[in-house]
């Protein structure tokens, strides 16, 4: 695979992540992941400070819900940026 493929791939997972986060299915998820979010931020404002075992079950709960939304990002970021680069290739910036 050379590079035009490589960019013109992470372009189309971008532009697929974009609309996945568009559709009524990704709101979905995204509204769900958030919602455990705050429970598990509610959870730890009532959590015994001695229970590590649960406090690292929420902080677990917490950072997959923002690493969930924060891998969507990534990848509509790469796929913007590499439509750039292509689009300053074929005009020959």
């Amino acid at each position: 695979m050379n590079r035009e493929d490589e960019l013109q791939a992470e372009m189309v997972i971008g532009d697929d992540a974009r609309r996945f986060l568009e559709s009524e299915l990704g709101r979905t998820i995204l509204g769900m992941a958030d919602q455990e979010k705050t429970g598990a931020l509610l959870g730890l404002a009532q959590v015994d400070a001695s229970d590590a075992a649960k406090i690292r079950e929420l902080q677990n709960v917490i950072w997959r819900a923002d690493a969930f939304a924060g891998w969507l990002a990534e990848l509509i970021q790469r796929g913007q940026d590499a439509e750039n680069i292509l689009l300053s290739e074929k005009d020959g910036v």
